[in-house]
């Protein structure tokens, strides 16, 4: 993983839904990004939704962009 965003989607279910997208230098199989995070983080904390995107938005200060 090169870059990754993760914010928050509201959920009429859950209330919040933590979702990410992320780019990388080569496709990632799924299962094998959320075994790394459940390895450093609390279940709560990873993602439900995870996106590969080819790039993320970025102000022109060269900071990710917080408008999702």
């Amino acid at each position: 993983v090169v870059e990754a965003r993760v914010y928050g989607r509201p959920s009429s279910v859950v209330g919040t839904l933590l979702c990410a997208e992320y780019t990388s230098l080569l496709p990632l199989a799924e299962p094998d990004l959320r075994s790394h995070l459940a390895s450093c983080l609390q279940a709560h904390k990873i993602p439900r939704i995870m996106k590969r995107v080819e790039s993320l938005a970025k102000t022109r200060t060269g900071k990710l962009s917080r408008n999702v």
